[in-house]
């Protein structure tokens, strides 16, 4: 005779136990620490892709990607079963900051007046001079910051740096001010026009000082 027997195939959640960090967002050039935690121990753990990572095995590595990027991570766990997660790191933009004026120009010994308008409020600022030392955080109205520097005493081009960073992400941007000193050489007549009825309202000339 013919005899049928029937089987049932019961699937049992797996007993194994995954977890990863959350997503994180790291600034330019940054990095953070990703940690991926079994239980019971996995016998193998692998991070794909490589790019950014300090290992592609382990539980804990460190990325530092150039781009947003998000890992697959896979664990092998004694009894056969692998699982998987994923885990994105975002590259954070970096404040936006603009000095004006651009370029000076300007006497020795005068003074440098410079302003910077960031992008948004909340930002914190900081002036460097062209030696690299701060000269603080001038003075700051809303999104806006200005300094007075005295300009160097020597003939040449100078760069001023502002620096602004978003206290939230702790990303960084800067700009660049070039101050170009004219430093006199020889004697320097300094020809001044007054008026010739010496009211202030009447301006003077070369034909009538």
């Amino acid at each position: 005779g013919t005899s049928t027997f029937t089987y049932v195939i019961e699937v049992l959640p797996s007993p194994n136990t995954f977890t990863l960090s959350p997503n994180a967002g790291i600034c330019a050039g940054g990095s953070t620490v990703l940690t991926a935690t079994t239980m019971p121990a996995a016998t193998s753990i692998t991070w794909s892709p490589a790019t950014g990572l300090s290992s592609t095995t382990g539980a804990t590595v460190t990325a530092s990607p150039a781009v947003t990027t998000t890992y697959t991570v896979t664990a092998a766990f004694p009894d056969g079963c692998d699982i998987q997660r994923t885990v994105t790191v975002s590259l954070l933009p970096p404040p936006v900051v603009s000095v004006s004026p651009a370029n000076v120009f300007t006497c020795a010994g005068s003074n440098v007046n410079l302003s910077a308008v960031a992008s948004t409020t909340g930002y914190t600022f900081q002036w460097f001079n062209p030696s690299m030392g701060s000269l603080g955080s001038g003075t700051v109205t809303g999104n806006s910051s200005s300094i007075v520097d005295t300009a160097s005493n020597a003939g040449g081009i100078y760069n001023y740096v502002v620096r602004v960073t978003n206290p939230l992400t702790g990303c960084i941007g800067y700009d660049t001010a070039r101050v170009t000193i004219a430093q006199p050489t020889g004697n320097v007549c300094n020809v001044l026009y007054v008026t010739n009825t010496g009211l202030a309202t009447n301006t003077g000339s070369k034909t009538s000082p």
